[in-house]
């Protein structure tokens, strides 16, 4: 039986996916670069890719330095998380139907200064146990790393967690981890492999408690 739910940040709490967009098309126009946004859709939204996994792909082969390109993205997507990005529909109150049953936690692929950020803005922290994030492990999403880091914080074993999600990446994780997982594709993921999920939602508003525990 579920004891612990494990949710995703990006397509899941809050709707980021194009300001991020947005954000790394300007870094990587600092390198001379140009990214569409079905390659950042397939590349980061949909398979989990680093931007240094991208640009050698994309055969770039000068030197940069990731200190001089992630700030970039920083400044453009920090400025529309305080003044554009919104949670997703039903997000905080999913989080306060299963609060009181279950331990709560948050793990994303997203570094800590993004995820402490959108966070605070949706008053959303106070309800997670733990949070584990992309800036803590070496292995992105679909490795479970991240989510086995939640659980590990948490205090529960892994069999008794199920992840909430919206890519394949995720799910694959879950899986790999060991955990139940509910995809809730959105458009920009809903064209991706689910076959893996044990539950597939059209929405956070679908999500109950007794649907939590019969999982």
């Amino acid at each position: 039986m579920a004891e612990a739910v494990i949710f995703d940040l990006d397509g899941i709490l809050v709707d980021t996916e194009h300001y991020k967009f947005t954000a790394w098309q300007e870094a990587f126009r600092t390198l001379g670069v140009e990214i569409t946004w079905e390659e950042f859709r397939q590349e980061f939204v949909v398979q989990g890719s680093t931007f240094v996994e991208f640009l050698e792909r994309r055969n770039y082969k000068e030197e940069f330095i990731e200190d001089d390109v992630r700030p970039v993205a920083n400044q453009y997507f920090l400025r529309s998380i305080e003044e554009e990005v919104p949670a997703m529909p039903g997000a905080v109150e999913v989080l306060g139907r299963l609060h009181e049953e279950f331990v709560l936690g948050l793990a994303s692929n997203a570094y800590w200064l993004y995820v402490d950020k959108l966070l605070e803005k949706f008053g959303m922290k106070r309800y997670f146990k733990a949070i584990a994030n992309g800036s803590e492990v070496e292995n992105l999403k679909p490795h479970p790393e991240v989510l086995l880091l939640a659980a590990e914080r948490m205090g529960v074993d892994p069999e008794v967690c199920v992840v909430i999600e919206d890519a394949p990446k995720g799910i694959v994780a879950a899986k790999n981890a060991g955990m139940k997982g509910i995809a809730i594709p959105t458009e920009d993921t809903e064209s991706g492999d689910f076959t893996q999920a044990d539950l597939v939602l059209k929405s956070l508003n679908d999500i109950t408690v007794e649907l939590i525990r019969d999982l």
